[in-house]
C-alpha cells in the first residue's frame, strides 16, 4: 500500500517530469540528497509506483507531445526523448498505446483535419 503524495514527493515528481529526457536514477537521488535506493522506496510508498515507469510516462508524454504538435522526424523525438535505440522507443511506444509512433501521428493528424474540415463547414 502507498500512502500518498506529500509536498515533498511531489517536487520529486516534477523534477522526474522536468528531467527524464536526460537524468539517469543516480543523478536524481543526488540532486534530493537521497541514496537511490532510498528515493526508488519513497517514490513506491508514497505513489505505489516505481521510479522506472513514471520516468517511462513521463518521457512518452513528451514524444505524444512532440508527435502531434511538431514534423519532427520519429528517431529525433525518440532521441530528445532519451530513447538512443528507436527499435526500442517503438516498442515502449507500441506496448504503452497500443500503436506505433508513426501509426499516433498518423491518427492525430487525421483528426485534426476532420476537426478543421467541421469547423470550416460551421463557420460558412
Amino acid at each position: 500500500s502507498f500512502y500518498g503524495v506529500d509536498e515533498a514527493t511531489q517536487q520529486i515528481l516534477d523534477y522526474i517530469r522536468e528531467n527524464c529526457t536526460c537524468a539517469t536514477l543516480n543523478e536524481m537521488a543526488q540532486h534530493f540528497h537521497y541514496t537511490p535506493n532510498y528515493l526508488t522506496r519513497l517514490i513506491k510508498m508514497r505513489t505505489g509506483r516505481n521510479c522506472k515507469d513514471i520516468m517511462k510516462e513521463a518521457k512518452l508524454q513528451q514524444a505524444v507531445g512532440l508527435l502531434s504538435n511538431s514534423k519532427m522526424p520519429i528517431g529525433e523525438i525518440a532521441e530528445k526523448v532519451g530513447y538512443h535505440s528507436i527499435s526500442h522507443f517503438f516498442k515502449v511506444f507500441k506496448d504503452e498505446y497500443g500503436i506505433t509512433p508513426r501509426q499516433y501521428r498518423l491518427l492525430i493528424e487525421s483528426l485534426y483535419a476532420k476537426c478543421n474540415n467541421l469547423l470550416f463547414r460551421v463557420k460558412t
